[in-house]
């Protein structure tokens, strides 16, 4: 008897080496047959703010935003004066936010598309969320009280 992996090609004759080869996800029922795709699951799934629903796929970004926003957030408003965009009620902290503000939704630039479907994104973490939940259907947060399992763990509450 062969024990097939669901997740790549592989073949075994243990039970136990097939579970020992399928690496499982700390923080949610995903499975992978590689370190490698879970490490990337992780780093792409996973990046979301404690604290609110701030999602991103860059950890450089997940501490900045944890400590610009709610570990020293007055420091952060007497170092910088807040962007006002001249075009609609948008402000924030972050340079960066902005110009994806401008670019999104007055320029409507969205150079990322996706290769499954018509959606178009103007960041690359936006269209790996649209994957991830669209295509993938992966539903990595599950209610501690029902079946319920969703995309985003701001949708729990």
């Amino acid at each position: 008897m062969e024990f097939v992996c669901q997740h790549c090609p592989k073949k075994f004759k243990l039970r136990i080496a097939l579970n020992k080869h399928i690496k499982k996800c700390q923080h949610c029922d995903y499975k992978l047959a590689s370190k490698f795709n879970l490490k990337n699951h992780i780093k792409e799934i996973h990046l979301i703010c404690p604290q609110c629903d701030y999602e991103t796929y860059k950890s450089h970004n997940l501490k900045q935003h944890i400590e610009l926003i709610h570990i020293k957030p007055e420091t952060f408003k007497i170092n910088h004066e807040k962007l006002k965009c001249q075009d609609c009620d948008y402000e924030t902290l972050n340079k960066h936010h902005f110009k994806c503000h401008i670019n999104e939704v007055h320029m409507k630039i969205k150079p990322f598309k996706c290769d499954k479907c018509n959606f178009k994104a103007s960041q690359q973490h936006i269209l790996k969320i649209h994957i991830r939940e669209v295509h993938m259907k992966i539903k990595p947060f599950k209610c501690d009280k029902c079946d319920y399992e969703a995309t985003r763990k701001i949708t729990l509450n």
